[in-house]
């Protein structure tokens, strides 16, 4: 329920945003100017939701790190990992997305779905950056 009351608020705030723009658009330039309004809205908000991690990062100023650079945050990535794998934890499929380490695994169909890819793959990924 929770994943979906999340959704919902999303879309009302972008369709909000929208509307704005576009009632912006008219008061400005007439009713001419709502088409135009629409796209622009339209192409900022897919810019948003396709981009807004790349965006923070930049905000951000984030680097990549190796393991040479910070061998003690390489080794809690992998005692987290390690440390999921030993003890399970039982959690709503809501507040999955709170934990550092996904509490939840995903196989085959429920892969789809993941937010993030599983910790073995992350790890792998980090290695072969560094």
């Amino acid at each position: 329920m929770g994943a979906l009351w999340n959704n919902t608020k999303t879309a009302m705030l972008m369709g909000s945003l929208m509307g704005l723009l576009m009632g912006l658009g008219y008061m400005l330039r007439g009713p001419q100017a709502v088409l135009p309004a629409l796209l622009i809205g339209g192409g900022v908000n897919i810019i948003a939701f396709f981009f807004s991690d790349k965006i923070a990062l930049a905000t951000m100023r984030a680097r990549k790190i190796g393991p040479q650079e910070d061998p003690a945050l390489w080794q809690m990535v992998e005692r987290l990992d390690s440390a999921s794998r030993q003890i399970p934890l039982r959690v709503p499929e809501a507040q999955a997305n709170m934990f550092i380490v996904a509490p939840l695994t995903g196989r085959d169909m429920a892969k789809l779905f993941m937010t993030h890819p599983p910790m073995d793959e992350r790890i792998r990924r980090l290695k072969a950056m560094g």
